[in-house]
Parts: C-alpha cells; structure tokens; sequence
C-alpha cells in the first residue's frame, strides 16, 4: 500500500510502500531510511493533522496506520506528516525536565528533595511502574461557551477531575472532566489559539476517538508552552499505558543499537556479551549501566587519537618532517576539525540562527547544537535549551603539556575534541545547566 507523508522540515511529500497493518513505526523507519537520515524512533514521530479543525496530535508508535485512515471523520481533511520530535518521549527519559515542579505526586514514602539523579530514577519508576497521578491549574472552556474557567485539576488513571474544593484532591471533592481512554489529545497547528478568547495560546484538547451522540470536544489553556508540553505527555502516557512505555523501551533500544559502528554488520547480537573491566590484577564484570557508557566513551576517544597520531606519524614519514612540533600542530588540527563531520555542528551560523533552529526542533530542555563563534576567532559555542530559553555556552581551548584540550568550565575538565566533550555531557551535566538530550540535526534531502 503506497502512503504519501509531508516530511516537514524539507517542505515535501515522500510515497513509500507498505504492507497492509504496518505501524507507525514502521513507516517511521522507513521514512528515515529513504531520506538516509538516522534511525531514531525516539525523536522522530507521524503526526496527524486535521486541516479542518487547523489540530494535530502524535500517532503512537504502535499504531495501525490503515485503521487510523479507516476511522478518520468522511468529511474531514487530513494527512500523515514526518516531524523531529525531541519531546516525544521526555517525560520517561527526563521526568525531571519534562514536568514542573509539584505536577508528579509521590507516595507517602517518597522525598521530592533528594539528588537529581535519584529523584529522577524516582520519577521514572512513579511513572511506569505505579498508578501515576498529575495536577495542577489547567483554564478549562466550558461547555457550549466562550468563557474559560481556572480549576485544579487532576489526573489518574479513571479520568481527568478538577476539584470543586481548591486545591483538594479527595474523592469527595473531584468532578469528572473527561474519559481519557476513549480520547485522543490534540493540539493547535503552530500553537494558534483555537478561539479568540482563550487567556493563552498554549491550548490543547480531548477529542473522542469515535464521535457519537453527546460526544463533546473539551479545551484546556495553560500558561507555558513547558506546562503545555507536560500535560499532553502525561495524557499520552495514561491513555496509552504500557503500550506507550514499550514503545519507549524499543525505540531506546533501536537507538542504543546504532550507536554501535558494527552492529549491523554482525549476527551476534551485543547483548549476548557483558562488559568487563581488565585494568586490575583480574577481570571484573561492569553492571552499572553508566559506567559502561562511560567506558565506551572512553574507548570511542581513544580511538579516535590512535587515528589521528596514525594519519600524523605517516604523513610525517611520508614528508620527512624533523622534529615534533609540525605533527603535534597537525594533530590540534585534527581534532579541531573532526566534529565538523557531525550531524549537531552548524557551522558558522548567528545566535538568532541558533535560537531558531531551537524552535523550530521543537525548544525542549536539553535540545541543543554546535556552532563557531562569532565574537571569538576559532572559538565554538554550545547553544543550549534550557527552560525553555536558549543558553549559549563558550566553549574554550586550553593547552596542557603541550596538547590541545577543549572545555566548558576553565579546565576543570578537559577533551581532546568536540565529539568527547558533546558524549560526555550527554550523560554528566557538569558545568552546563542541564544534559545534552537531543541534537538538532541538519536538514537533508535523499
């Protein structure tokens, strides 16, 4: 069956061929791979969009795309569309970010006021592993009117409630909004506000999957788009349950697997292997997940020098150079160039460019790319989001017994390229203000 897909950020239509009952997974994957992007499930999603109402809302990755186009309203008009997502799966991977403070309410037992590492560990666990609950002020539209009304609301997974008694949240003082499992959450096209008197243009909406007598749309408006973005994750999450977090888990896992040079080229699946430590006296085996990620970067550094000193040595002996100051200058050249190869480095662009290809890849905690400076001759910056605001860090470089280093904090901690230091604060926050979560990547056509 032959879908036709508006891939958004190259303004075009993409056909490809699918079998019958294919998901939107799959026609995610096989977007990517005919525009030869990278595979990532977890950053890339179908949209459906309503040009009738001007709504959109995320199609989950285990979807039926057939079935979704079977029950769509006769009269309305509406396409598939392929959109860079960051957010799409923030409120499992970083709760922590995804939800503002007081939203997640933690059992009895449970401190808000711990580590940020335990808290988010904490977070993820109240979230896929016991009946969640968010709240917080949502302006809601009243029924048949104009007018909008600011409730506290909350969020189970029996419904969506507001309370009649401030901010309480006992059974006798909640009243059902909504249904959430026999609805969808969509949102405007290009956050419009979707009536003139709404109090802010962050609105989203619960629509019924299938319309029948009786069935009504209802509008919520909240303050931020932050705020906004939370809410529409978290309904996700309760409509869709543990379809949604495994569908979160395989996209992880479809993206862990690329990081992986030779995976493709193996039938020995990696997982078969343990990771082993052989710097002491005798082997141990390494359980923490961070530290093997750490070890692979490590690795992945090392590797990269090897190759660099390979290439300087040869071309040394190649050209007879005396002395090690030509070689030593050939490999700071090396390691100056080699994040130019990556998909996050933007070349010399301005900070308002910067800011927005931000935006324009959806302006989530943790989005970010690399691009030279403007003010500083051979200088890089790091452009940043963070509360939803672009943050643009220096990176300078420093020279240590005579080799190059790159760093963000004076030294403190040091990387021979741009490559190390961009893994190593994808998962050590050190002196940035948060994680560097999901690169911006350049928009390419097949």
């Amino acid at each position: 069956m032959i879908w036709s897909v508006w891939v958004t950020d190259i303004s075009s239509w993409k056909e490809v061929d699918l079998p019958h009952s294919s998901t939107a997974a799959l026609l995610i994957h096989t977007l990517l791979t005919k525009l030869k992007r990278k595979i990532d499930l977890s950053s890339w999603s179908i949209i459906e969009q309503n040009s009738d109402s001007m709504i959109e809302r995320y199609v989950e990755d285990y979807e039926i795309i057939d079935e979704i186009w079977k029950n769509q309203e006769s009269d309305s008009i509406s396409r598939f569309c392929l959109n860079k997502t960051p957010s799409k799966y923030t409120i499992l991977l970083s709760p922590d970010l995804c939800l503002p403070n007081g939203m997640l309410t933690f059992p009895g037992n449970s401190s808000e006021e711990c580590p940020s590492t335990v808290r988010r560990l904490q977070m993820q666990h109240i979230l896929t592993k016991t009946a969640l609950e968010l709240c917080g002020w949502l302006h809601v539209r009243e029924v048949g009117h104009r007018t909008w009304k600011k409730l506290y609301c909350v969020l189970r997974n029996s419904g969506l409630y507001y309370s009649n008694k401030t901010t309480s949240k006992e059974p006798q003082h909640l009243v059902s909004i909504a249904e959430v499992h026999s609805a969808q959450v969509w949102f405007p096209i290009n956050n419009k506000k979707p009536t003139s008197s709404a109090p802010y243009p962050h609105c989203f909406c619960l629509k019924p999957r299938k319309f029948k007598n009786g069935s009504i749309i209802r509008w919520f408006c909240v303050e931020s788009t932050h705020t906004m973005s939370a809410w529409i994750s978290g309904l996700r999450l309760t409509m869709n349950g543990s379809r949604f977090y495994e569908s979160y888990l395989s996209a992880r896992r479809q993206s862990q697997s690329n990081l992986v040079r030779s995976s493709s080229d193996r039938t020995i699946n990696r997982h078969d292997f343990a990771a082993m430590d052989f710097r002491g006296e005798t082997g141990r085996v390494i359980h923490d997940p961070k530290e093997v990620a750490m070890l692979e970067l490590e690795q992945q550094s090392s590797w990269r020098r090897r190759l660099i000193n390979r290439t300087i040595t040869g071309q040394a002996s190649d050209r007879n150079i005396v002395g090690s100051s030509a070689p030593t200058k050939q490999v700071a050249f090396f390691a100056r160039a080699i994040h130019q190869t990556q998909t996050w480095f933007y070349g010399k662009i301005t900070r308002e460019e910067a800011t927005e290809e931000l935006h324009r890849n959806g302006n989530v905690d943790g989005l970010f790319l690399v691009r030279d400076s403007h003010t500083i001759p051979g200088g890089i910056v790091v452009t940043l989001c963070h509360n939803q605001k672009s943050r643009h860090i220096p990176i300078t470089q420093i020279e240590r017994n005579g080799q190059n280093f790159y760093t963000a904090d004076n030294g403190e901690t040091r990387f021979v390229d741009m490559i190390q230091l961009v893994d190593f604060h994808r998962l050590n926050k050190g002196s940035l203000p948060c994680l560097l979560l999901h690169e911006c990547s350049h928009s390419q056509m097949s």
